[in-house]
């Protein structure tokens, strides 16, 4: 049986449906994620996955417990975070309504699992719920800056950030998600 494989932007052969954390990527990662547009595309503006994830870390890092907690806790929750859509990277994003219709966690799961192997990352619970929080105050402050009025209420939402977004170019998303990688050393593991 032929493996499915796609071509990713270093030239890289990645297999979505069998991956492994030695065909992860960080330029991949941030390259394809700074290409994508939210929302399949139905924005005012484009907006990157890459810049909702860069926001998404930066809301993380702010919360009381990444502050108390030292350096490499923020780091982990704070490269969680910046990671928590990379496997759109590889598998694209399908939007919400449709996602809870179709069986993507099968596929997904599994490229966001090499995806945590490769950088190291061990996920917890309470870190991940804090993401969850963050990436829907992301959701939240999306719709109120670069969504049309809705013609009737999505579902419950958090209030949004008091920030509002103003979307980065793809070349922008694609640099400010690499250095936040380096900030929060996303990378730390792979030379050790």
């Amino acid at each position: 049986m032929t493996r499915i494989w796609i071509q990713t932007y270093t030239g890289r052969e990645f297999y979505p449906l069998s991956p492994h954390a030695n065909d992860v990527c960080l330029e991949d990662i941030a390259h394809a994620l700074s290409m994508l547009c939210r929302f399949s595309g139905h924005t005012s503006q484009f907006y990157s996955v890459a810049q909702h994830s860069v926001l998404v870390a930066k809301a993380v890092v702010r919360r009381s417990f990444c502050r108390e907690e030292h350096a490499g806790f923020r780091d982990r929750a704070a490269g969680l975070a910046l990671l928590h859509d990379a496997h759109e990277a590889y598998f694209t994003d399908v939007a919400s309504p449709l996602k809870d219709h179709l069986n993507i966690e099968a596929v997904e799961g599994p490229i966001q699992d090499a995806i945590h192997l490769h950088f190291g990352l061990e996920p917890s619970d309470s870190i991940l719920e804090v993401v969850k929080q963050e990436d829907m105050r992301a959701l939240a402050t999306e719709v109120r800056d670069l969504m049309a009025p809705p013609p009737r209420a999505w579902r419950p939402m958090p209030p949004p950030w008091n920030d509002h977004i103003e979307p980065w170019p793809p070349e922008q998303a694609e640099t400010e998600f690499l250095r936040a990688a380096g900030r929060y050393r996303v990378w730390r593991n792979l030379a050790e």
